[in-house]
């Protein structure tokens, strides 16, 4: 998720230089906005993931 959502970032931060929407493969696209609101939720989540599987995993090793 972290990686997903660094990306969108990257690409949105792209598509703010250039002003022009974001392509996919087909016919979609994304706007600048959308990117990083994707982007930005994406890479919070991702590292929420990233911190409750370490403190998760010093909790267990404690316990046995």
């Amino acid at each position: 998720m972290f990686v997903v959502g660094v990306g969108f970032l990257w690409s949105a931060r792209s598509a703010l230089l250039y002003h022009a929407p974001i392509y996919f493969k087909g016919p979609s696209y994304m706007y600048p906005w959308q990117a990083v609101i994707g982007g930005g939720l994406s890479s919070v989540f991702g590292v929420f993931v990233i911190i409750h599987g370490f403190c998760r995993k010093k909790k267990s090793s404690h316990d046995g």
